[in-house]
């Protein structure tokens, strides 16, 4: 064989092992373009798996992979709203790495493989410092500072085809295997306080009522799981009186932390509770449980009760030492000791002189009456006198309220004579109350007529019972 043929043997040799070679085996990639395509399709996949954009993800996948495109929701529409909310907080974790030096390209450079990492928050790990969240909010930011300690590599052999100017990752299914938390639910959400109050104990009353105490406290059991939180919540107390109408008189917010097993609310004034009911809301975010309890007091009226108090049987009685009777039409009544206003007024510091009190029947808790004093005469002096004093302790008194005291000199007339007389006008913002005291001497004693009204033309109502 001539040398030249020879020659041209060895080129065709060489020419046909290389094509082999581009066709079958792997070199190193060396197009910067397509190198580039493969980095931007791996740069979508953690891109995309946060947001749940399966749809977008798809141009760069080889197959509609129906169970990665369900797998992508994370459970929305079926698991409940607080446990989706863990896993896209999961998925906000992930990330790549990309080992370049590993990028090959087959078949002549119309595809390409490279090992990549994806990396994502380690969730087992997780559970086990942070399975109880108070909410959602405090979960992400668990989640965060745990994403920075402890993370779960995945790493995939990536194979890619060039289509349409983009690296179409030709093995999605490796794509299931990154969706591992996708079915995590180990998260338990605090929910509402409310949820976890058990039994509870008004702690030292008798079947939930008070006998002349000083305070109310109330224990109320947190089941197990309620134990897992911190809590702040609120709670009011609520006091209703004899009049029948209840009014809140305390609120209070506290922060209690884990491990909690009660919650421990007390109520007190420093002094002896007031004789009624008693309710105690506690409330959280909305929700509230209301526990209610009674207080009872001795009854001291009796001791309170000057032996000159009357209460008469008839329509009539006369004031002490005068001639001045007090007559009562229907509708109204001479109040027993007993009563709610006549225990008002007799534990007033003027109880020893107190010989009886008028009231309407349908105002017998105080709006309007009529009451008289009965001071002995010594060491008082006149009639001016008793009547400046008696006017001038009502208006401090009331100014201590706030009250804006106005007064008016002037006389009442009962029968044919005429009784030194002074009318009192108490005005608190739209509030007005009228006062008229009325000084009737007896013979070793005076009478102070102290009539209370709200509607100023009461006075007259009043004034005309005396005879």
């Amino acid at each position: 064989m001539g040398i030249l043929k020879k020659a041209s043997c060895i080129i065709l040799c060489v020419v046909y092992v290389l094509g082999l070679s581009g066709l079958t085996g792997c070199v190193n990639i060396d197009t910067s373009a397509k190198k580039e395509m493969v980095m931007e399709t791996i740069s979508k996949i953690p891109e995309y798996i946060k947001t749940q954009d399966y749809d977008s993800l798809r141009e760069y996948m080889y197959s509609d992979n129906e169970k990665v495109r369900e797998i992508f929701k994370l459970g929305e529409g079926v698991d409940d709203e607080e446990t989706v909310a863990v896993r896209k907080a999961i998925a906000s974790t992930m990330r790549s790495n990309v080992h370049e030096d590993t990028l090959e390209s087959s078949n002549l450079g119309q595809s390409a493989k490279i090992k990549v990492d994806f990396m994502v928050v380690d969730f087992n790990k997780f559970t086990e410092n942070n399975r109880y969240c108070r909410d959602i909010d405090s979960m992400k930011e668990d989640i965060a500072a745990a994403n920075s300690k402890a993370v779960i590599i995945y790493t995939f052999p990536m194979r890619f085809i060039f289509r349409d100017g983009k690296a179409i990752l030709e093995n999605d299914e490796l794509l299931e295997d990154l969706f591992e938390f996708a079915s995590y639910d180990e998260i338990v959400f605090a929910g509402n306080l409310t949820e976890y109050l058990g039994d509870y104990t008004f702690v030292d009353s008798t079947e939930d009522t008070y006998k002349d105490s000083k305070e109310i406290r109330l224990e109320i059991d947190i089941s197990e799981k309620g134990q897992h939180f911190n809590w702040i919540y609120d709670y009011e107390v609520f006091y209703t009186g004899p009049l029948g109408k209840e009014e809140s008189i305390f609120t209070e917010s506290c922060e209690e932390g884990k491990g909690l097993e009660k919650l421990l609310i007390r109520y007190s004034t420093g002094k002896e509770l007031e004789a009624g009911t008693y309710r105690i809301a506690v409330s959280y975010k909305g929700e509230q449980k209301d526990y209610v309890c009674k207080v009872e007091t001795t009854d001291k009226n009796e001791e309170k009760v000057p032996s000159g108090y009357k209460c008469p049987e008839g329509d009539s009685i006369e004031l002490s030492g005068s001639n001045v009777t007090v007559k009562i039409p229907s509708g109204y009544s001479f109040l027993d000791s007993k009563s709610y206003l006549a225990s008002t007024i007799l534990n007033s510091s003027s109880r020893n002189y107190v010989e009886f009190i008028v009231a309407s029947d349908d105002q017998i808790y105080g709006d309007e009456f009529m009451y008289n004093l009965s001071m002995p005469a010594a060491g008082i002096g006149s009639d001016s006198e008793i009547l400046d004093t008696l006017v001038k302790s009502s208006k401090e008194l009331y100014k201590q309220y706030g009250a804006k005291v106005s007064t008016k000199k002037g006389k009442t007339t009962i029968g044919s004579r005429d009784y030194k007389s002074c009318d009192l006008k108490m005005a608190v913002g739209t509030s007005t109350s009228h006062i008229r005291i009325i000084v009737v001497p007896g013979i070793v004693n005076y009478n102070l007529l102290v009539i209370f009204v709200q509607n100023k033309d009461s006075l007259k109502t009043y004034t005309s019972m005396l005879h």
